[in-house]
């Protein structure tokens, strides 16, 4: 939930972390943060709104005042229906896209913002033969030179400080802090393996850094390839992986969670792109006139 206060430093998410990075795993993993909800509202045994373990975040927290906090029953109905819908793709048979789709479950299709009409940020892993990683923070080799001078890059590894001093709840995964400060910076990743025509997405784990200024940030990923071909897509704020939490008067701006979330581009969108024969990834803020964004992972991904 995304008011839990049982588990504040949202540990249980490490569980997606650590199965994400299984080469052996075969199956999927989900992580779906319900904005909105909070612990103990997922079951009927306990009473108590942990809200007020910490009393917080209450534009989004509070349930006297804000407007996305999530009853009890609105809780357990939607756990309902997720475990319901989930335990159906799993054991049944051969499931449609549009429940996939509904789940979150569809490395095919955009992330969604809602599922079962509640609003979520979701993170997706599928297994290590159905992706093609071109960016990872934990691994330095895989870092990328900025295009411009008003572009700084900084790899935060795992339980570890950042330059600008300790990080926010969670801290983890590894990131790649990137803070710029005028438009045109952007960040290219070249392509040693060029073929990328059996997947069907391209997925970013991202998040906006609590230090990045109003209003929320834009930006866009272009894909070149050898015939000189450029195609860019915008991605805008309004995006879930970009989602900014309401703060309240006198509550620090950025003082909930930051969690690199999913966001995926269906291939498709890149029209006129030879997937056969890419050189390069690239990320461009160049409408942004500042700010700071945290990337986990670029990924190419998608069941064939």
């Amino acid at each position: 939930g995304g008011c839990d206060r049982d588990i504040v430093d949202l540990s249980s998410f490490y569980y997606f972390e650590t199965a994400s990075q299984d080469p052996q795993r075969q199956t999927e993993v989900a992580a779906i943060w319900l904005l909105g909800a909070n612990h103990n509202f997922f079951n009927a045994a306990l009473d108590q709104d942990d809200y007020y373990r910490q009393a917080d975040h209450a534009a989004l927290c509070n349930p006297q005042r804000s407007q996305q906090r999530l009853s009890r029953v609105a809780q357990e109905n939607f756990l309902i229906q997720y475990v319901r819908a989930f335990l159906e793709v799993r054991l049944g048979a051969m499931p449609s896209s549009a429940t996939l789709d509904q789940l979150g479950l569809d490395p095919n299709r955009p992330a969604p913002s809602r599922v079962f009409d509640l609003p979520v940020l979701t993170n997706l892993a599928v297994p290590a033969g159905q992706r093609y990683t071109v960016f990872d923070a934990r691994t330095a080799d895989s870092v990328p030179r900025p295009t411009a001078s008003n572009l700084v890059v900084e790899r935060c590894q795992s339980f570890s400080l950042c330059s600008d001093g300790p990080r926010p709840q969670p801290q983890f995964p590894a990131i790649l802090r990137v803070h710029w400060q005028a438009p045109a910076a952007s960040l290219r990743w070249s392509m040693p393996q060029p073929d990328m025509s059996r997947f069907r997405s391209l997925q970013i784990r991202m998040a906006v850094a609590p230090a990045s200024p109003s209003p929320p940030l834009g930006f866009a990923v272009i894909l070149h390839d050898r015939q000189g071909q450029s195609v860019r897509v915008e991605i805008p704020a309004t995006t879930p992986a970009l989602y900014r939490f309401e703060t309240s008067d006198g509550e620090a701006a950025g003082g909930p969670p930051v969690y690199p979330t999913a966001l995926r581009i269906p291939l498709a969108q890149f029209h006129g792109i030879d997937l056969t024969a890419l050189t390069a990834v690239e990320l461009s803020w160049s409408a942004s006139l500042g700010g700071t964004a945290d990337l986990a992972t670029l990924e190419f991904v998608g069941h064939p």
